[in-house]
């Protein structure tokens, strides 16, 4: 009869004493971890993440958000432009305990945003679980407990994996050193001075000055040019006639814009003006021309504010310009003396200022 009785008791305290080691393995919570952001980013036209962006990837990365004002530990992520690319810096607590801070470096990215994910990464790697040597994060790192109002039955729970990159994190201090990229795109304004040289297409090499307005989108420009050269050797045309010669040119540009670079194509209108030195005197002269062309203008960002850019312009001239002299103590019919190529070549180098509007 006991042994019976035994029979049916013992399998039933089985199922009890599993479902108790059930319930509590349940209701111990898995350790987690918490840090504040200090977020050094770069200009906002690089399209880098904001704070709250790299707070979601983080949360995507662990399942839960980890950036929390109240946590004892600080991750800090700087990001730098090197050549031509994106990299971070990035230290926090050691995950192995002692002063020693973890630094880490990543590998250099194309985008800022594709920066932003391998900085995700790289945290889940060398903070998260595999990375704590007894199964538990070291206190700076350890996530504080939620403050349970005792007189309500809220039951904390974390939000699941698959959503926790969709919503935000509830409380959290990011120390951030640019304001958030606009998501519009932004117009800049952008004006420029700086020096030109025509080494072909005048009687000789011509220096002066340009000057441009232009309004910049992401990927394209629209700018109106001027320019100015004199030719500061005189000699016009075989004879080498004595005298100078003035070149004034108008064009529009549209560009199709990378980082370092613009490939533009131009129409231009221009006039030459010719001072001619006696005894010799200007009896025919045709000094307008329009061309069109293309521009290719290499850019180098010196600060949020200034750019030195270059420039190489080839345009084909529809019309050629002519001049005709004659010598006062030799007169005679007109003459031909020099006539325009149908190619001219300019390159010049500027200071441009920009406003973002």
């Amino acid at each position: 009869m006991r042994l019976q009785m035994f029979h049916r008791v013992f399998p039933l305290l089985l199922v009890m004493l599993g479902s108790t080691f059930a319930l509590r393995a349940e209701a111990t919570p898995a350790p987690r971890i918490a840090v504040r952001l200090d977020y050094q980013s770069v200009d906002p036209s690089h399209g880098c993440p904001t704070s709250d962006e790299l707070g979601f990837m983080l949360a995507a990365e662990f399942g839960y958000p980890i950036v929390r004002e109240d946590a004892r530990g600080t991750l800090t992520v700087a990001v730098r432009v090197v050549d031509d690319k994106y990299e971070a810096e990035l230290s926090a607590p050691n995950p192995l305990g002692g002063d020693e801070a973890w630094r880490w470096t990543t590998d250099k990215q194309m985008t800022c945003r594709e920066l932003g994910y391998d900085v995700a990464t790289v945290v889940g790697i060398a903070l998260g679980p595999r990375a704590w040597t007894n199964g538990e994060p070291p206190e700076t790192l350890v996530a504080p407990l939620p403050k349970v109002d005792v007189g309500t039955s809220m039951i904390f729970r974390a939000p699941p994996r698959v959503f926790a990159k969709y919503l935000s994190t509830p409380a959290r201090t990011n120390v951030e050193t640019t304001p958030p990229t606009n998501t519009e795109t932004p117009v800049q304004v952008e004006a420029a001075l700086g020096a030109a040289v025509t080494p072909y297409g005048l009687p000789s090499v011509a220096i002066g000055g340009s000057g441009f307005l232009a309004l910049r989108w992401t990927r394209f420009a629209l700018a109106l040019d001027v320019r100015g050269v004199i030719t500061p050797v005189k000699g016009i045309g075989e004879r080498d006639v004595p005298g100078r010669t003035q070149l004034w040119t108008v064009s529009v540009l549209l560009c199709a814009t990378a980082r370092f670079l613009d490939l533009c194509g131009l129409a231009s209108v221009s006039n030459m003006r010719f001072d001619i030195d006696p005894p010799q005197t200007l009896r025919d002269a045709d000094g307008f021309s329009v061309g069109f062309g293309a521009r290719l203008a290499p850019r180098w960002r010196l600060s949020d504010t200034f750019t030195l850019a270059g420039y190489v312009d080839m345009t084909g001239e529809l019309r050629g310009i002519s001049i005709g002299l004659t010598e006062s103590e030799q007169p005679g019919g007109p003459s031909l003396d020099w006539l325009s190529p149908s190619v001219r070549a300019s390159i010049g180098v500027v200071l441009a200022t920009s406003v973002v509007k």
